[in-house]
């Protein structure tokens, strides 16, 4: 390779890896879309989970901290429309910082609220049903 030249390896796949859509060839199968190289659903679904190989893009966009990142996402574009707004991409740790303090406030508001129902009613119980984020599905 010369030195003047940049290799391109950004859209190279390793060639060991079956690729998604040889998965399942069954005509009725998950859908594969050529342009985005994406199957959102998953190919095996007969299979169990913890066999499958691949279990689609689905369940990509639904794992991990991605949901976390959406409600980040929202409680930023929240924010965007206050008084003090944060950048997600310019200062991430910030915006983190400000969404944990966030999500504080809001247990602690739902545990006075709690504590305020509990005198009111005359309710005996101590223990208050856990905070459930109402952005939560």
């Amino acid at each position: 390779m010369h030195a003047n030249k940049k290799a391109r390896t950004g859209s190279l796949r390793i060639r060991e890896d079956v690729p998604k859509y040889l998965l399942n060839l069954n005509i009725d199968s998950a859908y594969y879309a050529p342009k985005s190289r994406s199957m959102r659903e998953n190919p095996l679904p007969h299979l169990n989970p913890e066999e499958a190989v691949y279990s689609g893009d689905n369940f990509t966009l639904s794992s991990g901290d991605t949901q976390e990142f959406k409600k980040m996402r929202g409680f930023v574009l929240s924010q965007s429309e206050g008084d003090t707004p944060v950048h997600m991409e310019g200062s991430p740790s910030q915006t983190e910082l400000a969404y944990k303090k966030d999500q504080e406030k809001k247990k602690e508001d739902y545990q006075k609220l709690q504590a305020q129902i509990r005198l009111k009613y005359g309710v005996k119980n101590e223990s208050p049903p856990e905070f459930q984020d109402p952005e939560r599905n």
